[in-house]
């Protein structure tokens, strides 16, 4: 199988695999759970008199809010998956050819993935 055929294949199961790992974590029921439990933990108020603490908790719950909605939405959370996702194809393609990865061709595989991703999701609606 020659270079640009696994190169493709790989690629194109990379963005398969962000889809649906988005469509799990955002929709489907086994990770309720999580994503009820980070909603939770976003919408707890700090009441209590203490400056410091304040400025604590108060961070920590607007980082829960961030948690809570990048589960809650499977474009978010797909962009995010692609990451890892382009660091394997990255690595895959350069153990094939025998140069590293640039930078550049490493931000251009995730964005691919990630871009794949959200075409897949918009054309399930």
């Amino acid at each position: 199988m020659s270079f640009e055929v696994r190169f493709l294949f790989t690629f194109l199961a990379a963005v398969l695999a962000c889809y649906r790992l988005a469509q799990a974590f955002a929709l489907d029921e086994v990770f309720e759970p999580v994503r009820s439990f980070a909603g939770r933990r976003a919408a707890m108020r700090y009441t209590g008199k203490n400056r410091i603490l304040r400025v604590i908790v108060t961070g920590t719950i607007r980082a829960w809010r961030g948690i809570a909605y990048l589960l809650n939405c499977p474009f978010c959370i797909g962009f995010w998956l692609a990451l890892p996702l382009s660091l394997i194809v990255a690595n895959l393609s350069s153990t094939i050819e025998t140069r590293p990865v640039s930078l550049v061709e490493l931000l251009l595989m995730w964005f691919a993935i990630a871009g794949g991703q959200a075409f897949l999701e918009s054309q399930r609606k």
